[in-house]
């Protein structure tokens, strides 16, 4: 059997500068008085309701921690060391920031340098005014997702299977504590090279996989061999070999699909429900009436399209059996969206992003290799017909005829996608 394999290359994503921001998202400066150290800029990111970010210049670290937005009013800290935390609190008015700031000193901590005096000292301003930007080299180091990359391909010639799979691998994770598979077909390159799923991948120590599927011959065609998870399973070692990461021989997977793609994501899922974490089906039937059954304890995310896909419809339906049985199933309709546009992945990262978080913590345990379970009498839930969601201890309605929501920030994203316009 031969292997085509590729050396591993380290990967920086950077962002594309944005243009006509709104809300918290985009670069804020001060120009200040010239020294050092202005102009003082400040980044932020928001995504599936969580803000993270980088200042230009801090005492210490300039990543920003405990970032947290409600409404128009923001804070975070920045510089947590031995010593000291600044802390920032303000509120966006348009494309001004006004910021204050304090600075706690740990006992036995020292002052801030003299480098940062002018803005940081014990004489200056309290209070700062920032103006909205531009994204420039800030951003782009804020966006940065450093890892490593690896690619291998196996044939299974008794079953006419070829499996090609790229890896990404996040510099930041030692040790991965899952692998989201994405299957090559429709949309499933262009989420590969995704940066808000690279960045994903870093924040929840995931490795990032693309999977294509093909027969060897005589056909090539992807439909030759309707997927295949021993092809899969064939592959993992040769990835393993390549990057080092002993784990991926046995860490739990999450399957993310699109159209056709989607069959692939339910085959490995019902292949091998205790090791998968969560199934993502983007404008896919799975299968449609050919689908095996999925575990209902297996947490699956339903992305619909608003216009209308070739072929019978009837993901609804079946994401309606599936909470009648009180399984952990989201499903949201796209208003916006049609069945092959990849500007569309973006928009779906604000539920996509943090409905994968919290599946995994939920999920996945430090001390054990099973998997936990997840009762759909839990988290939050979406009403389909309002697009209101609360908890599920407060929710009013149908709770079986509900979306299911992992936790309060996935709602959140629920409710952005699903009330999205074109």
């Amino acid at each position: 059997m031969r292997t085509i394999a590729c050396a591993a290359v380290f990967t920086l994503i950077a962002s594309v500068p944005a243009v006509a921001q709104t809300g918290l998202t985009g670069t804020w400066r001060i120009d200040g008085d010239g020294r050092a150290p202005f102009p003082w800029e400040v980044v932020f990111r928001v995504e599936g309701g969580r803000v993270s970010g980088r200042v230009s210049n801090c005492i210490g670290d300039p990543i920003l921690r405990d970032a947290r937005l409600d409404g128009d009013t923001v804070s975070f800290k920045c510089g947590p060391s031995e010593n000291h935390t600044i802390s920032f609190t303000g509120n966006v008015n348009g494309d001004e920031l006004s910021l204050q700031w304090t600075i706690d000193i740990r006992e036995g901590g020292y002052k801030p340098n003299i480098r940062n005096a002018i803005l940081f000292g014990p004489d200056a301003p309290k209070r700062l005014l920032l103006k909205r930007v531009p994204d420039g080299a800030l951003a782009e180091l804020t966006d940065a997702v450093l890892g490593i990359e690896v690619a291998d391909a196996v044939n299974l010639r008794d079953s006419n299977v070829k499996v090609e799979g790229r890896l990404f691998l996040p510099v930041t994770a030692s040790r991965v504590r899952s692998l989201i598979v994405v299957i090559y077909w429709g949309l499933g390159e262009p989420l590969f090279n995704d940066l808000g799923m690279r960045r994903l991948a870093a924040t929840t120590a995931s490795g990032l996989l693309v999977a294509r599927f093909s027969g060897i011959g005589p056909s090539v065609s992807e439909r030759a061999n309707r997927f295949s998870y021993p092809a899969l399973l064939a592959l993992l070692p040769k990835l393993r070999e390549a990057s080092g990461h002993e784990e991926l021989i046995s860490v739990p997977f999450f399957f993310w699909g699109h159209s056709t793609g989607g069959s692939g994501a339910v085959d490995f899922a019902v292949a091998a429900p205790e090791r998968t974490i969560g199934i993502v089906l983007y404008h896919s039937a799975g299968g449609g009436s050919q689908r095996p059954k999925i575990p209902s304890e297996i947490p699956l995310l339903h992305f619909h399209p608003g216009e209308k896909v070739d072929g019978p419809n009837d993901e609804e339906a079946f994401w309606k059996r599936g909470r009648e049985m009180g399984a952990p199933w989201t499903f949201v309709v796209e208003p916006y969206a049609t069945h092959m546009n990849d500007e569309d992945i973006s928009k779906a990262h604000d539920l996509l992003i943090p409905w994968i978080t919290a599946v995994q913590r939920l999920r996945v345990s430090s001390e054990s290799t099973a998997l936990r379970r997840i009762s759909g009498a839990s988290g939050w839930l979406g009403e389909i017909s309002t697009g209101e969601v609360s908890s599920y201890a407060t929710f009013r309605a149908s709770k079986l005829e509900a979306s299911w929501l992992p936790d309060e920030a996935s709602a959140r994203g629920w409710r952005v996608v699903s009330s999205r316009q074109k």
